[in-house]
């Protein structure tokens, strides 16, 4: 195999596994009727895909390298695509065998893919993966790529829908114009990536250095000053700042979501009910945040190579960990749980906090948490971002698919084998985190991330999984011979079917 293609398989590798994670798994994991949700994993995938064909080259620092191969762009252009279009079409063909397999597994019968999915399907894929292109060669920066080839596409989407609900469009013209108009978007942003990349330099100014004006007073101000900047109120300005992009991000978003909350208000009926549940989920961006916080407050520095200098201060470790961690928690807990609360319910906000699910605090805090392990492993945002996919797949599948058979299956079940799954559901949570908590700290303290850090990684994750196994089932069976047989329940099959739903 050519040199040159295998280096190209190498650098899209982890996102092509995170990709196909995001793509393939929803399929069998989400119930049936929850099929429009597919449409967000599959997006996200193939966004991640398209971004680490250039992402990992500006990560790596090794774009000015590529350029100076006795190479010509044009063939160095056309193996990174096909590399690409074969990535994607291998997702594509492992989506239609999963789903039909999960198709024929609840109706029993062969399954054809209609007409509509289909085309759905490709256009999400080329819109994704050409943005990711053009964003990455225009800003050569992974963590803005990904927002603006997130946002760009939404931002058209909510304009088509303002002009198709004023005009009045019928079903079937605005379905059509839906489709030509992003098929334009991605051919545009195809040859849009091409054009850059022909025409790039080593170098690029993008505007120069991004610093909100705020923070330049400060810096002012302090500079003025003759007294010392204390060393807690510098670190934490100092994880503030790593996050400006985020933060700048952020903005777009909160503009993105009260467009969508006027169009919502000023056209509450739409004609098609898809467009109408795309415009309600928007807010779902903000659960976003804290996967981009957490997988870049570590990787960033390992790319930049600060974290060397960070770790030569006067501060202990713990003490730099512990202020990164909280600094980069509560602006995930804001972005990720206040800001999509203020916005849907200003009105109810004092109310809001006593009677509002706190789940998406809890979804915030735990997403945050695996992009940040993640990030203690990783040299890159991009990396981070696909490893925290991994882990959290990992965790599901061991903590929650168990779970999950038994409310779909329950009825195959005896009431003992319910009762050790649910154990290693509330003893593996609390192991699992003091698991990844002391992996977390290990890994910051290491400077190079290597197959020596993995490996050890690896080796605590798999012994904290056997000893949650061996935990649950020898806690379960040693409280079970002290029930007597007249307290033992037979099994979850004689159960009403309102017992197994309410289990």
């Amino acid at each position: 195999m050519n040199a040159l293609i295998k280096k190209e398989i190498r650098l899209i590798l982890p996102a092509w596994i995170a990709a196909m994670l995001l793509v393939i798994l929803p399929i069998w994991i989400i119930p049936p009727n929850l099929d429009s949700y597919h449409i967000y994993t599959l997006a996200l995938g193939f966004l991640f895909l398209g971004l680490a064909s250039f992402g990992q080259e500006f990560s790596f620092r090794t774009f000015s390298l590529s350029l100076s191969q006795p190479i010509s762009r044009r063939h160095f252009w056309l193996v990174k695509i096909t590399t690409l279009i074969v990535a994607i079409m291998l997702i594509l063909f492992a989506m239609l065998i999963l789903a039909e397999i999960r198709y024929d597994f609840y109706h029993r019968s062969f399954f054809v893919p209609p007409l509509g999915p289909v085309i759905v399907t490709l256009l999400i894929a080329s819109v994704a993966c050409s943005g990711g292109l053009w964003t990455t060669l225009l800003l050569r920066q992974v963590t803005g790529a990904f927002w603006f080839a997130l946002l760009v596409p939404m931002i058209i989407l909510t304009l088509f829908v303002g002009l198709s609900e004023h005009f009045q469009f019928a079903d079937t013209t605005e379905e059509i114009l839906g489709l030509v108009v992003f098929t334009i978007y991605s051919i545009a942003g195809f040859f849009w990536a091409r054009h850059l990349f022909l025409n790039a330099q080593d170098t690029q100014w993008t505007g120069g250095e991004i610093s909100f004006q705020w923070r330049k007073r400060i810096s002012e101000r302090a500079n003025v000053s003759s007294r010392p900047r204390h060393w807690f109120s510098a670190l934490v300005r100092k994880e503030i700042q790593s996050q400006q992009i985020n933060l700048l991000i952020a903005a777009v978003v909160l503009a993105l979501h009260l467009a969508a909350q006027i169009t919502l208000k000023l056209h509450p009926g739409f004609e098609n009910p898809n467009i109408h549940g795309m415009l309600e989920m928007t807010w779902g961006l903000w659960l976003l945040m804290p996967l981009l916080i957490g997988s870049s407050a570590v990787a960033e520095e390992r790319r930049l190579g600060i974290i060397e200098l960070q770790l030569c201060l006067p501060v202990s470790r713990r003490m730099q960990l512990f202020i990164k961690f909280s600094a980069a928690l509560i602006l995930s807990l804001i972005l990720g749980g206040v800001m999509p609360i203020l916005i849907e319910s200003p009105k109810d906000f004092v109310t809001t906090f006593t009677h509002f699910d706190y789940w998406i605090f809890a979804v915030a805090t735990s997403v945050f948490f695996i992009s940040f392990y993640a990030s203690t492993l990783a040299r890159t945002t991009l990396q981070a971002i696909g490893l925290a996919i991994v882990v959290t797949v990992a965790i599901y599948f061991y903590e929650a698919a168990s779970a999950i058979a038994i409310v779909r299956f329950g009825h195959g079940y005896t009431a003992e084998q319910f009762g050790i799954q649910i154990l290693k559901i509330y003893l593996g949570l609390p192991i699992l985190l003091l698991t990844f908590g002391w992996l977390t700290f290990r890994n910051f303290k290491w400077l190079h991330e290597n197959w020596k850090l993995w490996r050890r990684n690896i080796i605590v994750v798999l012994a904290a999984f056997a000893t949650i196994f061996i935990l649950s089932n020898a806690i379960y069976l040693r409280a079970w011979e002290f029930l007597t047989p007249a307290d033992k329940p037979h099994g979850l099959a004689r159960l009403s079917e309102s017992d197994r739903q309410n289990c």
